[in-house]
C-alpha cells in the first residue's frame, strides 16, 4: 500500500492534506493523479483520489468533468491493489445512486469499509448520512457520534448529530451540538 517512490509519496501527502482540509479540491485531484502515474500500484493513493472525486461532485459542481465515473474508477483501482483498504468501499457505497446499487448496497459497501477500518470517520459519517437519507434518525446519530469519538474535530459529523438531534425532538442538546 506504501509506495517506493519518494516524489509520489510527498505528491500523496500533500494531495492527501488538501482533501482533508475539504481545500482546493482541484489541485488535490491534480496531486494525486500525478501521484499514481509515478506509480500506478499505490492503492492509497487511488483510494484517496476516488474520495476526493466522490466529494467534488458536491464541492465543485459545475466544473464539467465526470467526478462520480473518476471516483469509482480509482475506487476500484485501488481495491485491485489492495483488498482490504476502507475508503474505496465507503466511495463505492455513497455512489449506490450511480451504480444502481441502491440503499442495500450502499449499507453493506459502508459497513465493510468501517470492517476495514474501524477509525474510518468519514466512512461512519457517510453511513451515518446513508441511514438518514433512509429514515433511521437513531442509527444515523449513533454514527455520527462515533465519527465525532474518532475525529472530535470532524465539523461535518457535528453538524449531521445536531441536525440529527434536532429531529429526534432533542432541540437543547441539538443547539449545544
Amino acid at each position: 500500500a506504501v509506495t517506493g517512490n519518494l516524489d509520489a509519496y510527498e505528491l500523496y501527502l500533500e494531495g492527501r492534506q488538501l482533501f482533508m482540509a475539504r481545500d482546493q479540491l482541484p489541485r488535490s485531484i491534480e496531486l494525486l493523479e500525478k501521484t499514481v502515474e509515478l506509480d500506478p500500484e499505490f492503492a492509497r493513493a487511488w483510494d484517496t483520489l476516488a474520495a476526493v472525486h466522490s466529494v467534488a461532485t458536491s464541492w465543485d459542481r459545475g466544473d464539467g468533468i465526470d467526478h462520480d465515473a473518476l471516483s469509482l474508477a480509482a475506487a476500484h483501482r485501488a481495491l485491485e491493489i489492495k483488498p482490504d483498504l476502507s475508503m474505496s468501499y465507503a466511495v463505492i457505497g455513497m455512489k449506490h445512486q450511480v451504480t444502481g446499487d441502491g440503499y442495500i448496497g450502499a449499507i453493506k459497501n459502508l459497513d465493510i469499509a468501517i470492517k476495514n477500518n474501524p477509525k474510518n470517520a468519514t466512512a461512519w459519517l457517510w453511513r451515518g448520512i446513508t441511514f438518514k437519507d433512509m429514515g433511521y434518525i437513531r442509527q444515523s446519530v449513533k454514527d455520527f457520534r462515533q465519527c465525532l469519538d474518532i475525529d472530535p474535530g470532524y465539523q461535518l459529523c457535528s453538524q449531521y448529530l445536531a441536525l440529527g438531534l434536532l429531529s429526534m425532538g432533542q432541540i437543547e442538546a441539538g443547539i449545544t451540538q
